[in-house]
């Protein structure tokens, strides 16, 4: 079976709608996170696009890991995933990111608050805090990977 042309992401961040959508293809992110517009477009090892102000980020894809470095509104980005040691470091705006996930388990501390997520993998159901704010959405055709690669969207001054 083919993988799906697009995911979701729908719920609250800190009170406030979260909604996304991935089309998989075209490499495109659009909706609304914390109240702000989100338009992305992925070329290639380019992030660009809006967040309530410009983004561009550089990344970089394997099977086992993945980083990011590059500005977004919040500031600078410098993010780096190790999904095989289930860890990641870094900061965004100048906020400190260090967090462990295990079997949809997310904890650590991102942007100057506590981070601790439960991800249901089978009904794509995320609950918890996340920076210190409370966080409830389901991931649809997604996985934790895939919210944890825009990590930056949810940083305080984006």
């Amino acid at each position: 079976m083919p993988a799906p042309a697009t995911g979701w992401i729908t719920g609250t961040y800190d009170g406030k709608p979260l909604r996304l959508t991935w089309q998989h293809r075209s490499q495109q992110m659009d909706g609304q996170a914390d109240g702000r517009p989100v338009h992305l477009q992925t070329h290639g090892d380019q992030v660009t696009g809006d967040d309530g102000g410009a983004v561009s980020l550089s990344v970089q894809w394997a099977p086992d890991r993945f980083d990011a470095h590059g500005t977004a509104p919040a500031g600078d980005v410098d993010l780096h995933f190790d999904w095989t040691a289930g860890s990641g470091q870094g900061e965004v705006g100048g906020q400190p990111v260090q967090m462990s996930f295990e079997e949809g388990d997310m904890e650590g501390t991102a942007f100057g608050g506590s981070v601790d997520v439960r991800y249901d993998p089978t009904s794509g159901h995320m609950q918890g805090r996340l920076g210190g704010k409370p966080l409830d959405a389901t991931l649809t055709n997604l996985d934790e990977t895939d919210f944890l690669q825009h990590l930056y969207l949810f940083a305080p001054g984006a």
